[in-house]
């Protein structure tokens, strides 16, 4: 059958976002489908088409700062470039549907497909700085199969001005999981469903593939501690240099922003692609991170983590799911705990619950498709 999925895609900054796209993509492929991502573009994407709207303008300004930033950033460091540049080379193995600038041109114009999927990722965040419904596939013909995996909110509440927004749109699928606990509440509430919770879709690759597209080459000699901050996180730093100290290693530094790191002692690359951040994470001693999809990958690589989570930040319920269901909360770590306080991850015992829950979101995907 001919699948088009609607994820974030094509990111260059986010690591997670675009190999949660890939693994759907290429897992939907090898099940045998025509699959194609339908590459709508998003306002941080050059060539976005930009609806003006009173709403928009906080988020436009937002979008500006980042787009100058990551400009000078480029202009200033060669390894940016070259981060830049394996990230698109790293997008550019997905196949995509032709380029559709806007919502409005995608819904003019809709590419055809016996499936609509919505994919995962914080594509129904109502905070987000794109347009929602295309995400609900309000462009996708009428009649047409619709379905979502792992698809997530990324808020334990919907505003009131957009639940009817949401009712009517996720009414329409015929099959919907979402990615946590709490969006899978929010689907019942809006739509009176019980819908199931199922794995990210970077789970649906075996232990066996990852390694294959992960990129062993590295420069780094002798034992490190790997640190992968979302933003910038001096407190996260500080923890990841006191654990490297009582365990006599380096630590290595990788962000997803722009700045740059003047903290002693500390080894920060700013030239890690998707493929060489996977070869960072499967061969660090320990990996401390305040990311799910970092997260994630540590569980498939088998290789020892803490997660850490500031306690008032509204995507932890993705990480609390996770690491719940896999009996890891353990190795949840806050900004204030105390670095005595932090146990050292020595074993890990999650192999038969994370087999159980793989095969209920393949076979989740299966049924629905």
């Amino acid at each position: 059958m001919k699948i088009g999925i609607i994820t974030i895609h094509k990111s260059e900054v986010n690591y997670g976002a675009c190999l949660q796209c890939y693994a759907l993509w290429r897992y939907v492929t090898a099940m045998g489908h025509d699959c194609e991502v339908i590459d709508l573009l998003r306002p941080s994407h050059i060539g976005y088409k930009f609806k003006f709207r009173q709403s928009s303008i906080k988020p436009l300004f937002i979008l500006l700062k980042l787009r100058i930033t990551r400009l000078l950033a480029m202009l200033k460091d060669k390894q940016i470039r070259l981060r830049e540049r394996r990230y698109r080379e790293f997008n550019n193995q997905v196949k995509y549907s032709p380029t559709f600038r806007s919502a409005k041109e995608l819904s003019d114009n809709p590419p055809l497909y016996d499936i609509y999927v919505s994919g995962s990722d914080q594509i129904w965040n109502p905070n987000m700085t794109f347009e929602n419904e295309p995400y609900m596939l309000s462009f996708a013909p009428a009649g047409k199969k619709r379905i979502a995996y792992a698809s997530s909110f990324g808020v334990q509440q919907l505003p009131e001005a957009v639940k009817e927004t949401y009712r009517t749109y996720l009414s329409s699928y015929e099959h919907i999981s979402t990615r946590e606990q709490s969006g899978s509440h929010l689907v019942k509430e809006i739509t009176g469903r019980e819908v199931p919770v199922v794995l990210d879709p970077v789970f649906l690759l075996s232990a066996d593939e990852w390694p294959a597209v992960a990129c062993e080459d590295s420069t780094i000699d002798g034992d490190y501690l790997l640190v992968y901050s979302l933003r910038d996180n001096p407190r996260l730093l500080s923890l990841a240099m006191g654990q490297a100290k009582r365990m006599g290693c380096k630590v290595v530094l990788v962000n997803a922003d722009y700045n740059v790191c003047t903290t002693s002692g500390v080894l920060q690359l700013r030239n890690v692609g998707p493929r060489q951040w996977l070869g960072l994470i499967r061969h660090t001693r320990l990996f401390i991170t305040d990311s799910f999809h970092g997260t994630a990958f540590a569980i498939i690589f088998g290789t020892r983590f803490l997660t850490c989570v500031t306690p008032l930040a509204k995507t932890n319920d993705r990480i609390y799911t996770l690491l719940s269901n896999l009996g890891l909360q353990g190795n949840i770590i806050s900004v204030s705990t105390p670095l005595d306080a932090i146990p050292l991850p020595t074993s890990i015992y999650y192999q038969p619950q994370l087999k159980a829950l793989i095969d209920r979101s393949k076979q989740y995907l299966a049924i629905a498709l």
